[in-house]
């Protein structure tokens, strides 16, 4: 609750008294998101795949970025947009949505066959599937936060990967 208001989370902890804080993780997350992206574009086999999982992983990062702009008033009570502002955190929403399904899944096929990145392309298809199952579950923030937490695992696999091999 924020202000008396039932608000999405997390996006609904940058409108309380400490929303820089929400702002700000919003803005590093998709910086670092974008960092991953860049080191294992130099990282995975050379295949169309392969570069566009590194676009969605891009934009997975981007529209978290996108998403520090606050959600409105308007979204409080589940309406529409109501602000410019409101309408760039809503399409980054949907943005998110959208990559946090495809980029684990171009990840598996860029990586497909290739035994170093084998455990990658397994927990790849997971994420995807479970992320895909948390946001159809109807029990509302408690499976969006599991939805969340299965990608930043998903990135946090791919992330240990990079750091543990290098080509």
């Amino acid at each position: 609750m924020v202000g008396g208001e039932q608000v999405p989370w997390p996006s609904s902890l940058a409108r309380g008294p400490h929303g820089w804080a929400q702002v700000a993780t919003f803005v590093v997350t998709g910086l670092l998101i974008v960092l991953v992206a860049v080191a294992v574009g130099d990282q995975l086999p050379h295949r169309r795949a392969s570069s566009f999982a590194v676009v969605m992983l891009t934009l997975l990062g981007v529209a978290l970025m996108l998403a520090a702009f606050r959600v409105d008033a308007a979204m409080l009570s589940g309406g529409r947009p109501a602000t410019w502002h409101g309408w760039v955190h809503a399409i980054a929403f949907l943005l998110i949505i959208a990559t946090g399904v495809l980029a684990p899944l171009t990840m598996a096929v860029a990586v497909r066959g290739d035994p170093s990145w084998r455990p990658v392309a397994v927990v790849s298809i997971a994420a995807s599937a479970l992320f895909i199952v948390f946001l159809i579950l109807p029990w509302g923030n408690a499976t969006f936060l599991l939805a969340i937490v299965t990608l930043f695992g998903w990135i946090a696999a791919v992330a240990a990967r990079l750091a543990t091999h290098h080509t």
